[in-house]
């Protein structure tokens, strides 16, 4: 059996505001297919209140009222509540009206980008990553 080259980085110990770019290097050489995973400690989605807060109906595109945002999306209601200022646009957002997606799983979503280099002779070549086919088929498959 092949030793998995691993690389583990723990944010918390980077000074790192809202923005925060962490570099590696991976010193074996690897064949494709290359998987990337990181993992969170302390972060508890599969919480019973963390996971049934959201709105189905309204992530399938239907407008839901205040009053069912509050009662499915408990603490993460309102635009104020999930931290949201203003559109992607630009648009200032009311922060009195239903969040869109409302709910403690929309507000918890992760933006983190990747990208992984080969280097040579101090030369730096961009890996192109395929992200196709990351989700498990339940998250694919969801029916109403």
């Amino acid at each position: 059996m092949t030793e998995t080259p691993t690389v583990s980085i723990q944010y918390s110990k980077h000074e790192c505001g809202a923005d925060c770019s962490l570099e590696f290097m991976v010193d074996k050489e690897m064949q494709a297919p290359v998987y990337v995973y990181y993992e969170l400690d302390k972060f508890y989605t599969g919480h019973y209140l963390f996971a049934k807060s959201v709105s189905n109906e309204q992530l399938a595109g239907v407008e839901i009222s205040e009053s069912q945002a509050v009662d499915e999306c408990q603490n993460a209601a309102t635009n104020k509540q999930m931290g949201k200022t203003q559109a992607v646009d630009g648009t200032l957002l009311d922060p009195n009206a239903v969040a869109v997606p409302c709910g403690l799983i929309a507000k918890a979503f992760f933006n983190d980008t990747y990208a992984l280099f080969s280097v040579s002779d101090e030369t730096e070549k961009l890996i192109r990553i395929d992200s196709t086919d990351i989700l498990w088929v339940t998250e694919t498959d969801y029916q109403n």
